[in-house]
C-alpha cells in the first residue's frame, strides 16, 4: 500500500479487530497538548525491538537527530530490547506501515512505541523517519489542523477501509464503527477548545500526509513533504526552549 495515511488506518483497524490488547488505541488529541510534551533538556534514551540491521538502526537514529538542532533534548542510542528506554522502535512491520505514539503518551506503552516499516532503499526514508519522531516528540498530524480544512470524501474513504477488512470481521457493524472511531481520530480537524497551542497551519510541515486526490472532492490534494519546515523549527523551539543561562 503505497499510501500510508491509508496504510496505517488499516493496520491499526487490523489490530483492534484481531488484537485488541496490543496496543492501546490513540486518544483525540491537540496538535500542541502540553501534557503530551517531555521535560526541556530531556534525554530520551531510544531501544529497537529485536535485531535490525545496524545500518537501518543508525540511518535511523541519526535522521532522528535532525530535530535535536531545534529542540532543547538529547537521544541516547541504547542496545536493544531496553524495555526502560522511552521510545522503542520495532522496524519488523509490514512495508508502508509507520506510527509513534505522541510524546510522554509511550510511557503508558508496553512493548514497541513507534513502528518503522519504511526501508533504508525508500527515498523517502527520511520523510518518514522524521514525521514518526514528530509525534514522538508531541506533534500531531498537521492535515488534523484544525484550519487545513481538508475535503475529505469520507464515503471514499470508508467504502476502501470496508472493503479491505470486512472479511476480518465479526459484523459489519463492528467495523463500521471502528472505521467512524479511526475516522475521527486520525483523518478528521482536532478540536480547537481554546486550550491548544497551536501555529498557523503549514502545508509545508513534515507533520503533513501526502493527501492523494482518489480520497478527497474538488480534486484536492498535498504532496509529500522531505524535510522540517520553518514552521517545524519554530514549533520546536517553542515547546523545547533553550535553557537560559
Amino acid at each position: 500500500m503505497s499510501d500510508v495515511l491509508v496504510a496505517n488506518a488499516i493496520y491499526r483497524l487490523r489490530q483492534k479487530l484481531q488484537l485488541p490488547q496490543a496496543m492501546k488505541p490513540r486518544k483525540k488529541r491537540s496538535v500542541a497538548d502540553h501534557s503530551v510534551f517531555w521535560r526541556p533538556g530531556q534525554t530520551l534514551r531510544i531501544s529497537f525491538i529485536g535485531t535490525p540491521c545496524p545500518w537501518l538502526k543508525n540511518s535511523i537514529f541519526d535522521t532522528a537527530c535532525q530535530w535535536l538542532k531545534y529542540a532543547n533534548l538529547k537521544f541516547e542510542l541504547l542496545d536493544n530490547d531496553v524495555e526502560e528506554a522511552e521510545i522503542r522502535i520495532q522496524t519488523d512491520v509490514q512495508e508502508g506501515v509507520n506510527f509513534s505514539f505522541l510524546g510522554n503518551q509511550a510511557l503508558d506503552v508496553d512493548g514497541a512505541t513507534m513502528a518503522l516499516g519504511v526501508k533504508l532503499s525508500d527515498p523517502l526514508f527520511e520523510s518518514f523517519v522524521l514525521h514518526e519522531f514528530g509525534h514522538a516528540l508531541g506533534m500531531e498530524h498537521e492535515h488534523q489542523h484544525p484550519q487545513a480544512n481538508i475535503p475529505w470524501d469520507l464515503d471514499a474513504v470508508r467504502q476502501l477501509l470496508a472493503a479491505v477488512l470486512a472479511d476480518e470481521a465479526n459484523s459489519p457493524d463492528e467495523l463500521a464503527d471502528l472505521i467512524e472511531e479511526d475516522l475521527a481520530v486520525q483523518f478528521l480537524p482536532l478540536p480547537d477548545n481554546g486550550d491548544l497551542l497551536i501555529l498557523p497551519y503549514d502545508k509545508q510541515s513534515i507533520m503533513h500526509y501526502r493527501i492523494r486526490q482518489k480520497l478527497t472532492r474538488h480534486a484536492f490534494k498535498r504532496s509529500q513533504n522531505l524535510k522540517i519546515s520553518k514552521k517545524d523549527k519554530r514549533f520546536m523551539r517553542l515547546v523545547y526552549p533553550a535553557s537560559c543561562k
